[in-house]
């Protein structure tokens, strides 16, 4: 297993060129060169892929509660489609992830708590923005009175798209 491993970058490091070290990194794995790993570094980048799949997620589920409350305040009829394509969107994507990452699953209903008020904001900003009469109906909304035209349990929900 210590087999020689002629190393493709020699002397790169994780501060000075990533791509070069991330790959300097598998080789030394895959030739079981443990004594040459980068622990501490390698350590902190298995850590930043599971946040970044878990941000992803937050990121789709804002999208998903700023679009359906667009489609749930607004009679606006042209940017409806759009709305919907991206709604479509963020829950494969969702689902992409979860598959990959099943334990995420379990964590989607308190990422959905932790970026509710983000989705209200943009629907309010972006309908509000737009002259669009459905703002007015999301700023005087409490949150709790918002979440209940969007809620979890449709979230994901494929069949359901609110003022069809």
């Amino acid at each position: 297993m210590n087999e020689t491993v002629a190393l493709k970058f020699p002397g790169t490091g994780y501060d000075t060129d990533f791509y070069a070290w991330s790959l300097q990194q598998a080789e030394l794995l895959r030739a079981g060169r443990f004594d040459l790993l980068d622990i501490a570094n390698m350590s902190e980048e298995i850590e930043a892929l599971g946040r970044r799949d878990r941000a992803a997620i937050k990121s789709h589920i804002a999208v998903l509660i700023e679009h359906l409350l667009k489609l749930t305040v607004s009679q606006a009829v042209d940017p409806r489609r759009g709305w919907k394509i991206s709604v479509r969107n963020a829950r494969r994507e969702i689902e992409f992830l979860v598959d990959d990452s099943p334990s995420l699953r379990r964590e989607l209903p308190a990422l959905y708590s932790l970026v509710w008020r983000h989705g209200v904001q943009a629907a309010r900003e972006a309908l509000a923005d737009a002259g669009d009469d459905g703002a007015a109906a999301l700023i005087g909304l409490a949150d709790s009175d918002a979440a209940s035209l969007v809620d979890f349990e449709h979230l994901l929900d494929d069949s359901f798209y609110p003022g069809n």
